[in-house]
């Protein structure tokens, strides 16, 4: 994993992807782009695993461009692990760590060389706190949808 410079084109294609996340969905073109700034690009090498199945979740992913692959295991040390998925541009995964403290249900794996936007825990958390506004939103959203901030 590395940190990349996100360019402009790539912006337009991060506000695209945002607009379908059901916890963006309500934000206008301006709120939705106060949440820009707090979005990373990195880059991820092919066979490079982003997250393992069991680790803390501290991120939201959304692929820019390659593919990721998506894989559970019911058995300790990922024995056995059947995909699920395969993500590619556009793709998002990963939104529950922003709003709970469970672990981890899959490993996702880049195949080939992948760009993917983060967006860190602590970072949606801070951006939250100075948008009270797209916080009720969220807040709402996530309620529909039945999540629960563990």
């Amino acid at each position: 994993m590395r940190p990349l410079e996100i360019a402009n084109a790539d912006y337009d294609k991060l506000a695209k992807t945002l607009r379908r996340v059901d916890f963006f969905q309500p934000l206008s073109l301006d709120q939705l782009a106060k949440a820009i700034p707090y979005i990373l690009l990195f880059g991820y090498d092919d066979g490079e695993r982003v997250f393992k199945q069991g680790e803390d979740g501290d991120a939201f992913f959304i692929v820019l461009d390659g593919k990721v692959e998506v894989r559970v295991s019911k058995f300790p040390l990922g024995l056995f692990a059947k995909t699920v998925a395969t993500l590619g541009s556009g793709g998002f995964f990963g939104e529950m760590a922003l709003f709970s403290k469970e672990k981890r249900s899959a490993t996702v794996r880049a195949i080939g060389p992948t760009r993917l936007f983060v967006l860190l825990k602590k970072e949606f958390t801070k951006f939250l706190a100075e948008n009270p506004g797209f916080k009720e939103k969220v807040e709402q959203t996530v309620g529909r949808r039945g999540f629960q901030n563990k």
